[in-house]
């Protein structure tokens, strides 16, 4: 059981390493690192295909290129092993096994869909990227949890007020990535209203505007499920809530200053990875609030 968690915990930092370079070179590719950031952003949107760096940036490029496919093939060897490990031990539940199968339909995917597109920037390559990497993070830190002992969830756990959490944070999740799709993430330099309007008639616009406007509903929202928190919740929970909060407002300002100051690249890659964490971060909270979430997690009882 020590090596499958071990295991599992490796699989899950790869993961995040894995989204992180994907989230680098779909970034780079799109033009933001190149010396004038707009016009080639502007080349690639109209043609929709990815434009590899050139000049002080291709050294770097060709690192996170190396790195993410042996990044990428590691995970997919040790997704196997575990789902073989986990179908040869008789004493686990079979939700774990469900979790690795999903853990090795999300490699396939990626795998496939990584071959098949090549050097395509279009929305269905992105948002099918960016969703079957959330998938593959999202349950490789559940199975982590389960394996470390987390109960799991029970009906309060899974209440209407989490599920909509979960729901607009996967709503976030999905402006960003049309965002990224449509090549709009630097059509409104200013914040938070668009030069000086609130509203304009350009669909490119009004999205990056409904997206600001959404960030504030999720984060008033998750602030009156904190507060709710320390009204009847568990420790526990209150500390991942609070997390969650703090991830979002960190998020938050991150998108506002690469924005406003024009951030380099690694700050709009942070920024779509801290996305993808705060969903996993509040989802693997789910399934360690249970009504027994302090023995397995906090403390082990005496004698």
């Amino acid at each position: 059981m020590v090596t499958l968690r071990s295991l599992v915990v490796f699989i899950l930092v790869l993961v995040i390493t894995l989204n992180f370079t994907s989230a680098f070179l779909r970034h780079a590719k799109s033009g933001l690192m190149c010396p004038d950031r707009a016009v080639c952003y502007e080349q690639v949107a109209l043609s929709g295909e990815g434009m590899a760096p050139t000049g002080e940036g291709s050294e770097s490029f060709s690192i996170a290129t190396m790195a993410h496919r042996l990044i990428a093939s590691t995970i997919a060897i040790l997704v196997l092993a575990l789902n073989i490990m986990l179908f040869r031990s008789a004493p686990l539940a079979p939700s774990s096994r469900r979790l690795a199968l999903i853990m090795g339909g999300a490699v396939l995917w990626l795998s496939a869909l990584g071959m098949s597109a090549g050097g395509s920037l279009g929305p269905g390559v992105t948002l099918g990227n960016l969703a079957g990497g959330l998938l593959l993070l999202v349950s490789s830190a559940i199975l982590a949890l389960k394996l470390n002992g987390a109960s799991p969830p029970t009906a309060p756990a899974w209440g209407i007020r989490n599920i909509a959490g979960v729901a607009l944070l996967l709503m976030l999740f999905l402006q960003g990535g049309f965002i990224s799709t449509a090549f709009s993430g630097m059509s409104c330099p200013t914040v938070p209203s668009c030069g000086g309007s609130w509203w304009s008639n350009i669909p490119l616009l009004q999205m990056q505007l409904f997206h600001r406007l959404s960030v504030v509903i999720v984060l008033v929202y998750f602030a009156q499920l904190l507060y709710r928190s320390y009204q009847q919740g568990t420790p526990l929970q209150q500390r991942f809530l609070l997390g969650v909060l703090l991830l979002m407002l960190l998020q938050g300002l991150l998108g506002s200053a690469i924005t406003v100051l024009n951030l380099p690249l690694l700050s709009t890659t942070m920024h779509t990875l801290l996305s993808q964490l705060l969903i996993t971060l509040f989802v693997a909270s789910l399934f360690i609030t249970s009504d027994k979430p302090l023995t397995t997690i906090e403390s082990k009882p005496n004698g």
